[in-house]
This record gives structure tokens, C-alpha cells and sequence, in this order.
């Protein structure tokens, strides 16, 4: 049985109507998000203050004028109040009770008219007094009420730099407390939040006075809220709560923090009562709207949809342009779809019963489902709002069978992550979009459909990686960017494994990934140190010959043929029976003729060939053959060209050979290279490297003799 939720609710409701009809029209249109943390410059509310200071065992005649102007201040005879200090320090300037004269006048300009103007006159007065009297106890007081001052025009980063000079001159607890407390509430409308929570937890240790601890205790709270720290919040917000009632009736923004912190938390009934007081004070206000959603979805979440349905009607009919309204109708949607999913044989009574209670004409209709969702979106696209009518839009078309359709949607809300603050949407989205892709995703890992599986991971949202954290599954992925060529974003998914500690085994796969990306991007200088550090940390792997090779080619890259050499060597020493010796051998051949040393790199080529189990690329050919020739010896020179010649080489390789072969004949009289020529360049065919030959060897072409030439 469904728990009951009494008389009382519904007929409070009937009440509320009656109470709220007047005001309901001058509703706030620009609330916040239900349950949201506060947007934009938080409350600055009026801190303690005392009042100047002055020695009152100070007497005589010429100090009765100034007592005389503190008891008109204090009675609110402000004209009185002037008229007696401005006397008192015409004629006496040089007595002990002249500063405090000089911070009452200061304070009696903020009591004349409430302006920015005004403060910014009373700002100076009080940087007079700082300047004229720096060791006054008035001094402190006055650079913490320039604070004060600045905060109240808005001038928040210049109220943090009075404090801090307040808190600096500061001798007294009282003095040092108050100016932390107006720190802190600077930092809370700079958005300073973790400074701002260090501020008011230092207050809350250290001060004697209560009203200060109200206040450091109220700024807390408020800080950690908008931290989305609630279960931290919540203990402050009870003690609010219970020691100054009075002053959380007074706050309709604490009381909606409150109400939000109750409702996370699952106290309902207390929320429930916290939401009525808070609606009954600020019926107009949006925090009002915000309590009679939150308390239908607290009924909806118990499974009383007739009492929800009751709380959700009333705000969207006293607040039909603000936020309140708007989340009213985006839950009435919501009630009806799931109505309407339910409803099978009895869709029509039910369609019918709803039409005589004043329904428009698309109650329980599919269209009018995804309409409301579409128009609500776009129409809060810059809110949190804007987000949940996607979501559920996209949860619409998943009950409807359309998974394409939902995977879009779901998608599009994903890809808001960091738009709007402290926005839960595009995550729930994330995760569903991690129910409907991930087994597509491992079916086509299991294919080796790499395009496939590139576009499903990138389908996931605006961080695909966070939901594959640690698994092998972001492993292979990364893997596959890297050989289809998209090298920027495998570095990226390689750099989220490694800084994963919970993905220790696969870190070193990850390493050796992140390296050979950093070559495909030629970042031979990244490669080189994440290769090295792979080698640290894994001496005895049996990938150690691979992680050789690839730092062995980020040497090169830098054109550091040296330091290849040198590490080439090393490894075919320590590795004598190894597969790869060969290759690496080719290599070292290379490498050796790439740093100008002939006799070497042709010793080390010679061995690879010998070896047999690999056989030289026509690029490492002409490179050993080109220094060669340029070291004069061309016999040897000769037979590498003659090798790309036969080995099937590319038109650019096989041309190049061919020049090679006439430059390096060209004036030379030797019997048997002459005779070499037409067996290497018939091979070519080329007609203009015939007539070199013919040329080099002396003899002109027949074609030119039958001509008489």
C-alpha cells in the first residue's frame, strides 16, 4: 500500500492558492534551477559593528559636546548628531576623542542618503583618519568599514584588499575576526570558494563574540553548498536552524539552501516543513516557487502522484514565467508520459477524464510529449532546465524503441558537461550512453571494425574516456586511434591510463602506446622521454626490445645518430640470440651511413645481410651506396645500385640509381666498370640514360652516325 500523505497537504495547498492568487502574477522570471546552487554575487549581509571607539573616562567641559552627539546618533538625531561633532572638532582638534569625532561624521554620511556616492565619501574620510591617526584604535576599525563599504558598491576585489590590510594591522581578536569574516564574504562573491570556506571555518574557531560565529557559521554553510559538499553542510544548517530561527526565516536563500540540503539527504518531513515556511514567507519570490517543486517531487519520489501532481499544478499556475512554472510543466509532462505508457485498454478513459479536468487537446499524446520537451530546451538552453528536458526527451524515445534517436539526444546533453554550473544532466547522460553503446563497443572491438569502433567510443560525449577508466577496453581503443592515424587523441586516451593509478597494469602498454604516438607526431624529443622512462621502469620486460627499437628511432629523429649507434650497440650485445638482432643490425648500418662513417656502416651491413633474416629496404641500399660514392668507391657504390635495380624499386628509386650509376662512370676509364654499364642500366630502360652511357664510353649512339652526325 502507498504511504498516505494525510489531509493536512492538500487542503495547505487549497490555503496557498487563496494566500499567493494576488502575488502570483509578480512572480521572479528569472530564478534559479530547482535545487541548484545560488547563481552570480551571493547575499552580503550586515555584519556586526560597535560603532566608532573613544575612551569614555575622558571628561571636562570641552568633552561633554561629543558625548552629547553619541547619544543624538545612537537616538537616530542625525542633524544633532553632526552639529555636535562638527562643534566639538572646531574646537578641539588636538583632543584624545578627535578620531572617533572624525569616524562618527564618516558614519553619519552613510545615515544621509544611501548611495555609492555617499560610501565613496565616506571612504575617504576614513583613509584620512588611517593616514592621520595610524595608531588610533578607530584605525583598524576604519580599514575593515572600508571593506564594509567597498563590498556594499560592489567592489568586491578592492573590499579584499582593505581587509587583508585591516587584517594585518589588526591587534585584537575582535578586530581580527571581523575583518576575516568581510574577507570571506569578499571571496564568496568573487567566486573564491575554497578561500572563502578556509576564511569563515577560521572565524568559527577563533570568535568570542556570537553574532560573529552566526555569521561565520551562515557563510560556511553557504560556502560548502555551493561546493556541492551537502553532507558537510548539512550539521551547519541544523545548528542554523535550531539556535537563530528568526534569522533563517529571515533569508530566503538560506532557507532554499535548506530546503535543497534537506532533500538530499532524504529527510523529508523536516523539508517538508522547512518548504512551507519558506513558501508561506515568500510566496512571490522564486525560492517559493522552488519549495512546492521540491515538495511534489519529495510526493512523487514516495510514490504519491495525486499529491505531486497537486503541488506541481499550483506552481505552474502561480508561476506561469518563472523557473517554477517551467519545471512544474517539464514534471507534468513526465507524469503523463509515464501515465500514458501504462495506460493500454484504458488510454481513452484516461485521455477522456483528463479533457474534462481541463487538459489541453495533446494530454497523454506522443507529440505533444516530444514538443513540450523540444520547446522547454530550447527555451532554457543556457539553464540546468534546458539540460533535464533533453534528458528526459532522450529517455522518451529509449521507451519508444528508437535507440539511434536516444543515443543523439542523450549525446547532445552530454556534450553540455561545464556549460552551466554544477549541471548533473550530461553526466546521467554519460552513463546512459555507457548502458547503450558499450556492448556495441565490444562487439566491434571483437570484429576489428576499427572505424566503427573510433566512431561509437567519440559518441559517448565530450570525455568518452571517464567511463572506461582502468579497463582494457580504453587500452585498445587507444590503440586504434593511434593506427587509424588520429595520433593527437591517442596521446590524450595514453596520458588518461597512465595518470591512472588503479590502471597500474596496464601503464606499461599505455607508456609504449604514448611513445610511438609522440613518433607518428615526430615529437622526437617527447618520445625519447617517455621511452627512457618505460625502459626505468620496466628493465626486464619482455617488450624491451620493441621500446629499444622505438627509442632507437626517436635518436634518429633528432638527427642524434651518435647516441643511436651507441645504443644499438649496446642492445645487440646484450642480446646476441634475439629475432630482431638482424634489423637492428640493418639499422645500425643505417644509422652509420646517415653519421658519415662508411667503413663501419658498411661492415654492420654486410653482417645484416649475412645473417639472412632480414633483407635491406632499396632506401637503406641507396643510402650506404650514395655514401659510398662519395667516399670513392664506386665499385661497391655500383653493385648496391645495381641491387635497387633488380629488387623491384620505385619509379623515384629506380631513376635515382640510374643517375647514380652514370655520375659515378662518368670520366672513367676503366676497362671492366665500362663494360658494366649497359648490364646496369638496360634495366631501366630509360632512353636519355642510354645516351649517357653511350656517351661516357665514348662511342656515339648509331642513330647518330646513320644521321651523319
Amino acid at each position: 500500500m502507498k504511504p498516505s500523505i494525510g489531509f493536512a497537504w492538500p487542503f495547505l495547498v487549497l490555503l496557498l492558492l487563496g494566500m499567493a492568487a494576488a502575488e502570483g502574477g509578480a512572480a521572479e522570471t528569472n530564478g534559479q534551477a530547482v535545487g541548484a546552487a545560488p547563481a552570480g554575487v551571493p547575499p552580503q549581509p550586515e555584519l556586526p559593528d560597535d560603532g566608532p571607539r573613544f575612551d569614555a573616562a575622558v571628561q571636562g567641559p570641552e568633552a561633554q559636546q561629543f558625548y552629547d552627539g553619541v547619544s543624538a546618533f545612537r537616538r537616530g538625531h542625525y542633524d544633532a548628531a553632526r552639529a555636535a561633532f562638527d562643534g566639538f572638532a572646531t574646537r578641539n582638534p588636538e583632543s584624545g576623542l578627535f578620531p572617533a569625532s572624525v569616524a562618527f561624521n564618516a558614519e553619519l554620511t552613510l545615515q544621509q542618503e544611501a548611495s555609492n556616492r555617499k560610501r565613496a565619501e565616506a571612504v575617504n574620510q576614513y583613509r584620512g583618519l588611517v593616514r592621520a591617526y595610524p595608531k588610533d584604535p578607530n584605525t583598524v576599525r576604519a580599514e575593515w568599514r572600508i571593506g564594509d563599504l567597498y563590498r556594499a558598491m560592489g567592489w568586491f576585489q578592492e573590499a579584499k584588499s582593505a581587509y587583508e590590510q585591516a587584517l594585518g594591522r589588526s591587534q585584537t581578536e575582535r578586530d581580527t575576526s571581523r575583518a576575516m569574516l568581510g574577507f570571506a564574504l569578499a571571496c564568496s562573491a568573487l567566486g573564491k570558494w575554497k578561500e572563502a570556506e578556509l576564511a569563515f571555518a577560521t572565524v568559527r574557531k577563533q570568535a568570542s563574540d556570537d553574532r560573529m560565529f552566526m555569521h561565520a557559521t551562515r557563510g560556511l554553510a553557504s560556502a560548502l553548498y555551493t561546493q556541492q559538499q551537502v553532507a558537510d553542510a548539512q550539521p551547519l544548517y541544523d545548528m542554523l536552524h535550531r539556535r537563530w530561527p528568526t534569522m533563517m526565516r529571515q533569508d530566503a536563500v538560506l532557507l532554499s539552501q535548506y530546503c535543497a540540503v534537506l532533500f538530499d539527504t532524504n529527510r523529508m518531513l523536516q523539508a517538508r516543513d522547512v518548504c512551507t515556511v519558506l513558501y508561506n514567507m515568500y510566496p512571490s519570490r522564486t525560492e517559493g516557487g522552488a519549495a512546492l517543486i521540491r515538495v511534489g517531487d519529495s510526493c512523487r519520489k514516495l510514490g504519491q502522484q495525486k499529491c505531486s501532481e497537486v503541488f506541481y499544478t499550483v506552481a505552474r499556475t502561480l508561476y506561469p514565467n518563472a523557473t517554477a512554472g517551467a519545471y512544474a510543466r517539464l514534471r507534468l509532462t513526465q507524469m503523463e508520459q509515464e501515465l500514458a505508457a501504462v495506460a493500454a485498454e484504458d488510454f481513452l478513459y484516461m485521455k477522456v477524464r483528463g479533457l474534462m479536468r481541463g487538459a489541453d487537446s495533446t494530454y497523454l499524446d506522443d507529440a505533444g510529449f516530444r514538443r513540450t520537451y523540444l520547446d522547454m530546451a530550447s527555451a532554457h538552453d543556457a539553464d540546468m532546465l534546458g539540460s533535464e528536458a533533453l534528458y528526459h526527451l532522450a529517455e522518451y524515445h529509449e521507451s519508444r524503441k528508437a535507440p539511434e534517436e536516444a543515443v543523439r539526444i542523450y549525446h547532445q546533453v552530454s556534450i553540455r558537461a561545464g556549460k552551466i554550473e554544477h549541471d548533473p544532466w550530461p553526466a546521467a547522460a554519460g552513463d546512459r550512453l555507457v548502458t547503450l553503446l558499450k556492448p556495441r563497443l565490444e562487439s566491434a572491438l571483437a570484429a576489428r571494425d576499427e572505424f566503427n569502433v573510433v566512431s561509437l567510443f567519440h559518441w559517448h560525449g565530450s570525455a568518452p574516456e571517464q567511463h572506461y577508466t582502468g579497463t582494457d577496453i580504453l587500452l585498445r581503443v587507444a590503440d586504434i586511434h593511434r593506427r587509424q592515424g588520429f595520433s593527437a587523441q591517442a596521446v590524450h586516451l595514453y596520458q588518461s591510463l597512465v595518470r591512472d593509478l588503479k590502471a597500474a597494469r596496464f601503464h606499461e602498454e599505455a607508456l609504449i602506446g604514448l611513445g610511438q604516438s609522440y613518433l607518428d607526431q615526430r615529437d622526437y624529443v617527447a618520445a625519447q622521454k617517455v621511452l627512457e622512462r618505460t625502459r626505468f621502469l620496466y628493465p626486464q620486460s619482455l617488450k624491451g626490445p620493441m621500446v629499444s627499437k622505438l627509442l632507437i628511432s626517436s635518436l634518429r629523429g633528432q638527427e642524434n645518430y651518435h647516441g643511436a649507434a651507441k645504443l644499438m650497440r649496446t642492445w645487440l650485445r646484450l642480446h646476441p640470440n634475439d629475432r630482431e638482432r638482424a634489423s637492428i643490425q640493418l639499422m645500425l648500418a643505417r644509422t652509420l651511413a646517415e653519421d658519415r662513417q662508411p667503413e663501419e656502416a658498411l661492415a654492420a651491413f654486410d653482417e645484416a645481410v649475412r645473417a639472412g633474416t632480414v633483407s635491406p629496404t632499396n632506401d637503406d641500399r641507396l643510402v650506404l651506396a650514395d655514401l659510398l660514392s662519395h667516399k670513392h668507391s664506386p665499385q661497391r657504390a655500383l653493385e648496391l645500385y645495381r641491387q635497387v635495380l633488380t629488387a623491384h624499386p620505385e619509379r623515384e628509386e629506380a631513376a635515382w640509381a640510374q643517375l647514380q650509376i652514370v655520375r659515378n662512370l662518368s670520366g672513367r676509364r676503366d676497362t671492366a666498370l665500362a663494360r658494366a654499364i649497359p648490364t646496369a642500366l638496360s634495366l631501366g630502360g630509360d632512353p636519355l640514360l642510354q645516351r649517357a652511357t653511350t656517351a661516357i664510353q665514348g662511342n656515339p649512339p648509331d642513330s647518330l652516325i646513320e644521321q651523319g652526325e
